[in-house]
This record gives C-alpha cells, structure tokens and sequence, in this order.
C-alpha cells in the first residue's frame, strides 16, 4: 500500500484499528506499546494519548499538515497518512511494516 509519508522512520508490528466510534478501554491503551495503530476516522485529541504508547500512526485520510502526521512528528514517530481505500486490507493483528519517509506500508497476511 502507498500513501503519503508523514513522518520518517520505519516499524514492524502488528496493527491495531481504532474506529472513531469506539471507545478504547484505557487498560487497552497501555497495552498498546508495540502496536501500529491504524486511525479509521477522525484523529481527536482523545486519539493523542493512544498515540503516546505505539510505535507508529497509520490514518485512512488526511495528508502531511493533518493532526494525526503533526503529532506524529510531535512524538517522533513514524507516520503514513491519506491511505484512503487501501485501509481496507488492514486487520486487527495483521504485522505491517511502515515506512514514514517512503509512504510504503507492506502487510503480512
């Protein structure tokens, strides 16, 4: 998958998504230190504190300026934003590799 390369770096992990609907348990929250989180809808300021405790931002929309990329680069993180469509092949659990500086996020099935 391509999409536009928000904050440089690269990572491999397994994906989480969170849906902008859902509300995550803060117990789920620590957990989070070694996971790629995937953001399916609106990064709000609720979502920074996720942000905090993975070790890379994927995002369905948004470009280089958008919230979740400036708070990627606020925590000095990798990022890839604007994936649009392709968002869709991501699962829960799925190992990534992202690549901030390319765009370049490869999943394994």
């Amino acid at each position: 998958m391509k999409g536009i390369g928000a904050c440089p770096g690269k990572r491999n992990g397994p994906v989480y998504i969170f849906e902008a609907s859902v509300a995550v348990p803060d117990k789920k929250i620590g957990a989070l230190a070694d996971y790629i989180i995937a953001f399916n809808g609106a990064f709000t300021p609720r979502r920074v504190i996720d942000a905090r405790s993975c070790i890379a931002i994927l995002a369905r929309g948004g470009g280089f300026t958008c919230h979740a990329a400036s708070i990627a680069r606020e925590l000095n993180i990798p990022c890839v934003v604007g994936l649009g469509r392709m968002f869709d092949n991501l699962v829960d659990g799925n190992m990534a590799t992202i690549d901030g500086s390319t765009g370049l996020v490869e999943v394994e099935k």
